[in-house]
Order: C-alpha cells, then sequence, then structure tokens
C-alpha cells in the first residue's frame, strides 16, 4: 500500500500528455502509482480567467512506492 510516508513522486506537472505517457509506463511495468490532480479556478465564473491559460487549469501528480522510485526513473528515461 502507498501510503503519504513511504512514496515518492515521479511526475508533477500540467501536461497532460505527459501525464498519460508515464502513467502508461508504470503500468506496463506493473509498478503500483497513487495519482493525484489539482483544479484550480478563477475567482469567479462570472469574471472569466484575465488571461490565465487553460492548460493551467490541472496539476497532475503520480506517486510511487519509495522501492520502486529508482526503477521508475530509469523506465521513464529509458522511454523517452
Amino acid at each position: 500500500m502507498i501510503t503519504i510516508f513511504n512514496r515518492e513522486c515521479v511526475y508533477k506537472g500540467y501536461s497532460v500528455q505527459e501525464y498519460q505517457r508515464v502513467m502508461g509506463v508504470l503500468r506496463q511495468n506493473g509498478i503500483k502509482f497513487v495519482n493525484k490532480w489539482k483544479e484550480f479556478h478563477p475567482v469567479s465564473h462570472k469574471m472569466g480567467r484575465f488571461g490565465q491559460l487553460s492548460q493551467y487549469d490541472f496539476m497532475y501528480e503520480l506517486y510511487v512506492h519509495k522501492d520502486d522510485f529508482e526503477k521508475c526513473r530509469y523506465l521513464l528515461r529509458k522511454k523517452q
């Protein structure tokens, strides 16, 4: 089981394509992971974005167990 005390972050960013690529590599190699995402809202939906780019609406995070972290780093570099 992956908890806050025994996990390491393998991806944190705004790109949904990179998030899906990393998730695919982890799934192909049978590595368990925990994914999180945060949604950023403008102050008010009526007020609009004031120039904020829509690509920054979500931030994605992927965590693996500490013991799998080095293996993940190797696989992600290899698959680039």
